[in-house]
Formats: structure tokens, sequence, C-alpha cells
């Protein structure tokens, strides 16, 4: 064979090799894609069957999920709008592989919605059965870890003001500081201080039981070094004598860093006419 031959077979093989990988490329970025999507349209359906049994997230902010715990808190997630950039993909074998792009999305867990948010994002996909399956994604922050962190923290407040409603109290004990300085200007009016009348009040609400439901829309976002502030609307509804009472009011959550954990020191709302004191 002429070394002119050599050399043409030599850059076929090549070819051929770039060729592939771009294909697979392209298919696990659509993957990915129907996985964002699935995401942003809550299609729980569409969004198993991307997934693998023994798929597992990790977010910026800490938070780890199985599939199983994806596709369960799946309605809490609010995803408005994306970009995915500067895409890269590593054959790790012949049945799996990486990706890893750069992940820009408004939205979030915890009505923190008007806000960009961008990440480093790698996805791990392997065939299974002569199907891709995701088994894996992780993110790392670009910066803005912080707002995701004090959002999640919101979040976990109103989850536990609606544990509240059904007589629990206990997950709000553990959202907020138990310091001397916190504050609380609930929608029932006055203002408790210090957390010994701040957990009166919230025991006092759980006695009552409203039932309903209430969520943050409009989350705004602001982190300094170790304090932060959240606003947003709360929306939704109480039970009052077995009548169901509309709930739209403004709030304020005032967070601060201890021992690496955002807790809550003060929270303060408009008035609700059926909760006055």
């Amino acid at each position: 064979m002429s070394c002119r031959c050599v050399v043409f077979a030599a850059a076929l093989l090549v070819t051929v090799e770039v060729s592939a990988a771009d294909a697979l490329q392209e298919t696990l970025l659509d993957l990915e894609k129907q996985v964002i999507e699935a995401i942003k349209r809550k299609d729980k359906p569409a969004l198993k069957e991307l997934l693998s049994e023994e798929s597992f997230a990790v977010t910026s902010y800490g938070g780890r999920q199985t599939g199983a715990e994806m596709l369960g808190t799946l309605d809490d997630v609010t995803l408005t709008d994306y970009s995915v950039d500067d895409v890269k993909l590593v054959e790790i074998s012949d049945g799996a592989a990486m990706l890893s792009y750069q992940f820009t999305w408004s939205g979030g867990g915890s009505g923190l919605t008007g806000q960009s948010t961008t990440v480093y994002a790698t996805s791990v996909w392997a065939r299974r059965d002569g199907t891709w399956r995701s088994i894996f994604y992780q993110e790392t922050p670009t910066g803005d870890v912080d707002t995701r962190a004090v959002a999640d923290a919101a979040g976990k407040f109103y989850a536990a003001l609606n544990e509240l409603f059904e007589g629990n109290v206990q997950p709000m004990e553990q959202v907020w500081s138990h310091a001397a300085d916190v504050a609380y200007m609930g929608p029932g009016g006055g203002m408790q201080v210090g957390w010994d009348e701040v957990l009166a009040n919230w025991r006092m609400q759980a006695a009552r039981k409203l039932g309903g439901e209430v969520h943050p829309e409009k989350m705004r976002v602001n982190v300094g070094q170790d304090l932060a502030v959240a606003r947003n609307f709360e929306v939704g509804e109480n039970v009052v004598d077995g009548e169901p009472r509309r709930v739209r009011i403004r709030a304020t959550s005032l967070f601060r860093r201890e021992n690496d954990q955002w807790k809550m020191i003060g929270h303060h709302t408009d008035l609700l006419p059926f909760l006055e004191n």
C-alpha cells in the first residue's frame, strides 16, 4: 500500500470517529433537553421514561434527590425559561457517556421566578436495554449559589407553613433561628420578638388547624455576606369555619447564615382580616 493510501485511510477513520461522536452528542443533547422540557411541563410520565431506576441528582445548592424523589417534587418546581451552551461530550464506555454544558435557567422550587441562574451541569447517560437513560446529574455553581440556598430556605418555610396549617409545628421550629433577636409580624397583626414569643405564636396558629395551602409567587432574593432578604406574594387559601378564605398578601422574609445554614430571623406580611386579633 502506498504512503498516500495509508494517509487517506487514516483520515477516513478519523472522520468516521468524529462523525460518530458528533452523532452521539446530538442524540444525548436531544434527550437532555427532553428531560428539561419534561420538568418545565411538569410531565411526570415523560420524565420517568427518561430516567433510569438508579437515577440520582445533586443540585447547585447542595440538594440530593433520587429519581423517585425528583418525580415526587416535580409539582413544586417552576421552570420558565432556559438555555444550554458550550456542550461537550465524553464517552465513558461503549454504553455510557457524559455531557457537560453551561445551563442558564429562570424559575425555582420556591417561587423564585424572574431571576436567572447559571450553573455548570454534568449529566451521565447509560444505555439500558438498548435505550439511553439518565443515571446521574450534577450542578456546579458559577457564583450565585447563595441565592439558590436562600430560595431553598424560603421554600422550606412555606412547606413548614403548610404543615402548620395541619397542626404540625415541628418543621417551623427547624426553619427559624432560635436567637433572641428574631421577630415575626404575621397576618394576624402584632409583633413577636425573640424565639420564645415567635414559637408561642406559631404553636397558637398550629392549634387552629386552618387547613388549606399557601405558596410563594414572584419571589425576589438579595444576598449579602451573612444576611439575606426574600420578598414575594403569599397566595393560596385557608379554611375558616368550614369556608375557604382566599389568601394573597405581600411578605418579606429575613435570613441569617448560622453554622453554614440560612435560618429565618424575620417574617413580615400584610394583614388578613379573618386572622386579625
